[in-house]
Formats: structure tokens, C-alpha cells, sequence
């Protein structure tokens, strides 16, 4: 049964990269946020968006989706929120398009500035 079960999953997987890969021959690269929020707290079990208490698992969907897909991403900085915290970009690339991906995500990072250490 254990099996039937993860191969019942393995397939709904396969079958959502299908759909992906066909929406990223129009779309090669996908531009996103990687979290909801930005930075919190470490140790958190828990974030805050628009007021509602969201567990950090729910709030990480935007990196959990390529995660599932296999999917080559980068993230880079694009600079700080009004509190001060870090805000970043994820940049999303086709199956096998690591190459593509980071030369995207380099030129973001030197057209945003790149890292920038915080004061402390």
C-alpha cells in the first residue's frame, strides 16, 4: 500500500512538471519572490502576513513549488523593505538551464546593487 501511495504521488509530480515545462516554453524564465515575507526571526515556527498567522512551511510555497518541479533558481538580493530587512528575487529556469539561470541572476544582482551588508 506504502508503495502504491508514492508512486500514486511520484506521477501527480511528474504530471505537474509536464504542465510546467509546457507554460515554460512560452515562459523560460520565472521571476519571483522566494518567501512571503522577509526576514524573520530565527527559530520561528510562525509568520505574520497581513496579520494572519501562517506556519513557515505555508509561507515558503514560492520556493517549495520549483523545489517539487526539480527546477534550477537562484535568489538575489533586491535590496531592503521600509523595517530595513533583506528582500530578495528568485529567478526560476527551465529543466537543465542552470547556465541561463545564473547569468540572469547576475545581471539582476549588479542591476540591483547586490548584496549589501546591513549596518550593525
Amino acid at each position: 500500500m506504502v508503495n502504491a501511495e508514492f508512486f500514486g504521488i511520484a506521477i501527480q509530480r511528474d504530471m505537474f512538471r509536464i504542465e510546467l515545462a509546457k507554460f515554460m516554453e512560452r515562459y523560460p524564465i520565472i521571476i519571483c519572490a522566494p518567501f512571503c515575507v522577509t526576514a524573520f526571526e530565527h527559530g520561528a515556527l510562525e509568520v505574520d502576513i497581513d496579520g494572519r498567522k501562517c506556519p513557515l512551511f505555508e509561507a515558503n510555497w514560492p520556493a517549495l513549488w520549483v523545489n517539487c518541479a526539480a527546477l534550477p533558481a537562484a535568489v538575489v538580493s533586491a535590496g531592503r523593505a521600509t523595517d530595513g530587512l533583506p528582500i530578495g528575487v528568485q529567478v526560476v529556469g527551465r529543466a537543465f538551464g542552470e547556465e541561463t539561470v545564473l547569468a540572469i541572476a547576475k545581471t539582476l544582482e549588479l542591476e540591483l546593487g547586490g548584496f549589501q551588508r546591513p549596518p550593525l
